[in-house]
């Protein structure tokens, strides 16, 4: 029996390096990915199976100015099925985070977010008919 042993790569995850604007740092990442899922709907029978797609962009700009910072965070999540487009979904949040030192005795943290996100099919909203 003659057997092969191939070597395949390995990514290294690394973390993300930021890039300087002037005042803003610039983080952007990058997350892709691919899953099978043997009960795409979830459902207790007649199951449905995919392989499901992922990717995930991640855009950050950050501000820091003495003691204060903040940035401003955009995160995509985006599914690709290979059982059909109807349950292709992209997912969006956008969020503010600030923290402010007034002096040194008053702090501040400040956040505020928006989302459009889905509800798998079979979870959530869209459970049942």
């Amino acid at each position: 029996v003659l057997g092969t042993v191939m070597a395949l790569p390995v990514l290294a995850v690394t973390e993300p390096q930021a890039v300087d604007l002037g005042p803003v740092k610039f983080v952007p990442t990058l997350g892709i990915s691919q899953t099978y899922d043997d009960n795409i709907f979830q459902q207790p029978v007649g199951e449905t199976d995919a392989w499901v797609s992922k990717v995930k962009p991640q855009l950050q700009f950050i501000a820091q100015k003495d003691a204060d910072v903040g940035a401003v965070t955009y995160v995509g999540d985006y599914g690709f099925f290979s059982s059909g487009s109807q349950d292709d979904y992209d997912d969006h949040t956008l969020s503010g985070d600030g923290y402010i030192e007034a002096n040194g005795r008053n702090r501040f943290t400040v956040a505020a977010s928006a989302a459009k996100l889905h509800d798998p099919r079979g979870t959530g909203g869209s459970e049942g008919i």
